[in-house]
């Protein structure tokens, strides 16, 4: 079994906090959620009265806005029933599948993407490991990924997920914004980044 803590830790390092980036396609964030895709996630009630104790936020990416959003960032992450929300929501809604995979790099790579990128991270997996990818980790899937070797199977994982980054970029120009933190999560089997 693969570690969730682990895996949410990883993922967690790279998601940042508080976010509301006018170009993100996610829209307002918090720790990788998206309102626009989980509008009735539980912590947003806690997001949304903390940012009424706050003064109104300054124009986006100025340097006032950046410090509003360092104090509301501080402020929830001092909140541990905000805490507690978040990392439920990963472990119900994201690794669920993943808890039968024996690797646990391969577990935690799959993970970020999964949560960086949605189910199609799930597909590359499947491609991988040669199985149907119709995105359902089940048990053949798991008796695929776990008969794999790790680090070749992380190193297709990141041909796809380059591949995926990269043709979003060439579609919508304005998403080159992304580049630099999408490529930071390609990392080889041992951790180090994948060179791009």
């Amino acid at each position: 079994m693969s570690d969730f803590d682990k895996c949410f830790g990883n993922t967690m390092g790279k998601e940042g906090g508080y976010s509301n980036n006018p170009d993100d396609k996610g829209g307002e964030t918090y720790k990788g959620i998206s309102r626009k895709n989980w509008p009735k996630w539980g912590g947003w009630q806690i997001i949304d009265n903390t940012k009424k104790t706050l003064l109104d936020p300054p124009t986006y990416n100025t340097g006032s806005y950046w410090s509003w959003v360092a104090h509301l960032n501080r402020v929830l992450s001092e909140n541990v029933t905000t805490q507690n929300l978040v990392k439920e929501f990963y472990r119900v809604n994201f690794f669920g599948p993943l808890a039968d995979v024996i690797d646990q790099a391969v577990a935690k790579w799959v993970f970020d993407k999964y949560v960086n990128c949605g189910g199609v991270a799930k597909r590359w997996l499947q491609r991988a490991a040669g199985v149907t990818d119709d995105g359902v980790i089940g048990p053949a899937t798991i008796a695929a990924v776990n008969a794999q070797h790790g680090p070749d199977l992380i190193a297709k994982c990141n041909s796809q997920a380059k591949a995926y980054y990269d043709n979003i970029i060439a579609n919508d120009p304005s998403q080159s914004q992304f580049r630099h933190s999408w490529y930071a999560r390609l990392t080889n089997y041992n951790g180090t980044p994948y060179v791009v």
